[in-house]
């Protein structure tokens, strides 16, 4: 399997969050990484710098627009938390991309 791209983890992410509770950044990227059946060759594969994981950066870059559409939020660093319309948007099945974040005044 090849590596997804960040806009691919938006649903994953949010499935990570759906029971209303706070998790660590870590949390959601295990689940994120068993969801997606990431491998640990996937996991440990790094940017061209060799510093950082391209797992670990896609999934910082699936919150911050998640994070910007006002479907997750920090409760504090490291820390998110589904907001209401994370949950509508999960719960109407709808495609989550990049367009579908468009309608989001904040995005």
């Amino acid at each position: 399997m090849t590596l997804p791209k960040y806009d691919e983890m938006y649903k994953p992410l949010l499935e990570s969050l759906k029971n209303g509770n706070e998790h660590t950044v870590k949390e959601i990227n295990d689940f994120i990484a068993k969801y997606l059946n990431i491998s640990d060759e996937e996991w440990l594969e790094m940017t061209p710098s060799g510093k950082l994981s391209k797992f670990r950066t896609r999934a910082n870059w699936t919150r911050v627009y998640l994070k910007k559409a006002g479907l997750i939020k920090n409760t504090s660093r490291g820390v998110f938390i589904i907001t209401d319309e994370g949950q509508n948007v999960l719960e109407s099945s709808s495609i989550i991309n990049n367009d579908s974040l468009m309608k989001y005044d904040s995005f």
